[in-house]
């Protein structure tokens, strides 16, 4: 099983920029389906995604370009059915991304406390 954060030959920072220059900001168009095995596969895929964005604490080494693409990238999965039924419904998403918003608001940069604020809002609606 491969997710965003292990894909060869690729650095992760420029996978997610890749991510969010084709992901629309209001997320993915087609998460659901009527047919139960595509529905699944899709919520798998966005849920291994969030995972990847997620799984390892980068905030001691991540760039400011780099904080503000993957909160944008988390903002464009929560924006997701899928994406918002995964942050309520499982502890550790919530309390993951909890770390990183407070990680950014902590660092006074203009663009990453924005991109976290986004991030909140997105999961508010």
């Amino acid at each position: 099983e491969q997710s965003i954060a292990k894909s060869p030959g690729s650095d992760f920072t420029v996978n997610v920029q890749q991510f969010n220059a084709n992901v629309d900001f209001n997320g993915l168009r087609f998460d659901e389906t009527h047919s139960k095995f595509f529905s699944e596969k899709k919520e798998k895929l966005i849920e291994n995604a969030m995972k990847g964005l997620l799984s390892q604490d980068r905030t001691q080494q991540m760039s400011i370009v780099a904080a503000v693409e993957q909160l944008q990238a988390l903002r464009r999965l929560a924006a997701s059915k899928t994406g918002i039924n995964s942050f309520s419904l499982t502890d550790s998403f919530s309390s993951m991304i909890a770390k990183l918003v407070s990680w950014a608001l902590s660092t006074g940069n203009d663009g990453v406390i924005y991109a976290a604020v986004d991030l909140l809002g997105a999961l508010m609606h």
